[in-house]
């Protein structure tokens, strides 16, 4: 799926083995370099959206259950896995949406454009140049939609339950958080992120988590906690992968010192160790 993410920008790099020269340049890791977009991190079942952005989502009945899924080949025709769930994907720019589908931007909400009905799948109205679903009751709808009064299944985009109507839950998809400083490492069948997150409501207070992806550009966060114990401000992560096993290095306390830990698998890391004191920039 495609949803609102933190400003965190991956480009082309040349991770995977380049064939065979034909007389067409590839990406080698210096040159040329494509821009493939805002990078989707899920945090639990949420995204990290922008640090200045409000939280989003839909509002639902909260009797309307959720799919779990890990493609969006699981879910509904409406539907894109959001985050390991079944629902209409929330949006706030084109990039936002997979391919395929089209931001509603009045409504945030990707949907599939049509011409007519018949390239709408079944039970479906080709409205307004984009495919809707008909309802008598919410039961009728997907995911994130609830039935209006005209028998149409549409969202109602919220930022927390206070907005929504009785018997209804802000299905919130999109959380704003500060992320910064990524230092990404490919492995043979993922690619693995280490950055550093402000906590949502204290900025200064940062710590350094670790997100995996399959394909560099849809990234879970895993462990959901810190990978690290360090006090309150661990920041700008850097990783190096060798034969002895992981190394994080970091800055700590607002630059005062430089900080390593090593780990044997890149998850679980060992007590850090000050790898150079003092602060930084000219003395």
């Amino acid at each position: 799926m495609r949803a609102a993410s933190f400003l965190l920008i991956m480009t082309a790099c040349g991770l995977a083995p380049s064939p065979d020269f034909t007389g067409t340049r590839t990406g080698d890791g210096v040159a040329p370099w494509r821009d493939l977009g805002p990078v989707e991190v899920c945090f639990g079942d949420q995204f990290l959206g922008p640090p200045d952005s409000p939280p989003g989502g839909f509002c639902e009945a909260i009797t309307q259950p959720q799919t779990p899924c890990a493609t969006d080949g699981d879910c509904r025709s409406r539907e894109s896995c959001v985050c390991g769930r079944c629902s209409v994907a929330y949006c706030s720019a084109a990039s936002d949406c997979a391919e395929g589908r089209v931001c509603s931007f009045s409504e945030h909400r990707c949907d599939t454009k049509c011409s007519i009905t018949d390239e709408c799948a079944a039970k479906e109205d080709c409205f307004n140049g984009t495919c809707r679903g008909r309802c008598r009751s919410n039961e009728d709808c997907q995911g994130g939609e609830v039935c209006n009064s005209l028998n149409f299944c549409v969202v109602a985009a919220c930022s927390d339950s206070g907005t929504c109507l009785g018997g209804e839950r802000c299905d919130v998809q999109r959380t704003p958080r500060q992320a910064l400083e990524p230092t990404a490492i490919a492995t043979d069948d993922q690619v693995i992120l280490y950055v550093e997150i402000a906590d949502q409501f204290q900025l200064d207070h940062r710590h350094i988590y670790r997100a995996v992806s399959p394909d560099g550009r849809l990234f879970t966060v895993s462990p959901p906690t810190p990978i690290l114990d360090d006090g309150l401000d661990d920041r700008a992560p850097s990783v190096i992968h060798t034969a002895q096993g992981w190394f994080l290095y970091y800055e700590y306390n607002a630059g005062a010192e430089l900080r390593v830990a090593r780990s044997a698998d890149g998850v679980t890391f060992s007590s850090p160790m000050t790898a150079l004191a003092g602060g930084t920039g000219p003395s």
